[in-house]
């Protein structure tokens, strides 16, 4: 079937709107399969060493011999076999005499009435073959050379759209990693660009950012409360002095609060990020200490060192700075019962004074908040 220019510029189109949005494939396999009058279209994924595949998308033929696929079937796809073969940009038509020769053929090509097969493969490695696959049935004219044409000037769109997804997912896997390890930090850590727009704000720095004391979120940029004008320099001074390849800093600014102890912050400038297609600005992480004890995990703490539960509980305790008095009133336990904990966790931790058994378990692990899910640099 011949393509108007039209037709072929708009599957190009698609075909890149569904590197950035994965769902957008199912569009593109409809419109490959109207453009060549096929009966059915696939996106496929091979996992060469483990033989397995995967469809990844389909449209038209029967749903239920996409579970077969992955149950039983990909695994006995004499394909596997040729794929050593198989390069980025390959464009195949029909099928191979061993193919027709297979149980695979016989037990599950051959039941859905596929006779004829166009196949773009738009990524190969040594581990891994992927591609789009367009089929006809039995009885039905053969693909043409219009078709293969299309195919293969679609093949390299394919190619750079499959490495352009690739590239996106794992600058979004990045993106969540860097967030979990800040929302591990104990500390406040706001990422700002120099306009002060706050781009990422870790758990402790959101939950002082929601009780707008001292801090807060003002149309989207970091307020100080009563030191507006010196955040803005200090923030200028960190992004002065830093570059593309060094961190520059300003000096520590502290922000009194009306309850709770002053807040403290670091500015430190992490370079250059971009914030819109094209918009690159020089951006700052923020570091913000409440001046609070450490919230420390009980359960970790005795883990870590092979306490009691109720040691545990004893060392959290300490750990944000109470005394052992008030460890006591806290746990609901006498100070017999507290000393002799006590004098089991210096043993246990190797530690002599309560300053050095503090010190120790503040950094430790189990002082790092539990990391949350679904957070991204906005």
């Amino acid at each position: 079937m011949d393509v108007s220019p039209e037709t072929l510029l708009g599957l190009i189109d698609q075909i890149y709107a569904a590197a950035a949005d994965p769902r957008g494939w199912a569009l593109v396999l409809e419109s490959l399969q109207r453009a060549t009058d096929a009966t059915a279209a696939g996106l496929f994924v091979q996992d060469l060493p483990a033989r397995s595949g995967t469809l990844l998308h389909q449209v038209g033929g029967d749903s239920k011999y996409v579970s077969l696929y992955h149950q039983r079937y990909a695994a006995l796809n004499p394909w596997f076999r040729r794929a050593c073969g198989i390069h980025s940009g390959d464009v195949r038509v029909g099928l191979a005499a061993e193919l027709l020769q297979s149980e695979y053929y016989e037990d599950f090509w051959r039941p859905q009435g596929f006779a004829d097969t166009l196949t773009a493969y738009a990524q190969s490695c040594t581990e891994e073959v992927a591609g789009i696959v367009v089929t006809r049935p039995v009885g039905h004219r053969a693909f043409s050379e219009a078709d293969i044409a299309l195919f293969r000037g679609l093949a390299s769109h394919l190619q750079r759209a499959f490495d352009l997804q690739a590239r996106i997912a794992e600058l979004r896997w990045l993106d969540l990693a860097l967030v979990q390890a800040l929302d591990r930090l104990p500390q406040g850590a706001i990422v700002v660009d120099v306009r002060g727009r706050v781009l990422l704000a870790n758990h402790s720095a959101q939950s002082l950012l929601d009780r707008c004391d001292g801090l807060a979120l003002r149309d989207g940029r970091l307020s100080v409360a009563g030191s507006r004008r010196e955040f803005q320099r200090r923030l200028e001074e960190a992004l002065g002095s830093g570059s593309r390849e060094a961190a520059g800093s300003s000096a520590p600014l502290k922000v009194a609060r009306e309850r709770g102890p002053d807040l403290e912050l670091s500015i430190a400038s992490i370079g250059i990020v971009g914030t819109a297609p094209g918009a690159r600005v020089p951006a700052a992480i923020v570091f913000v200490g409440d001046g609070g004890g450490l919230s420390v995990d009980a359960g970790a703490l005795a883990a870590l060192f092979e306490l009691t539960p109720a040691e545990g509980r004893v060392a959290a305790e300490l750990a944000t700075g109470r005394s052992l008095g008030e460890t006591t009133q806290k746990l609901a336990i006498t100070a017999n019962t507290a000393r002799t904990h006590l004098k089991r966790i210096f043993e246990k931790t190797g530690t002599h004074r309560q300053a050095a058994l503090v010190l120790l378990l503040a950094r430790s692990v189990a002082s790092l908040p539990r990391p949350r899910l679904g957070a991204s640099f906005k």
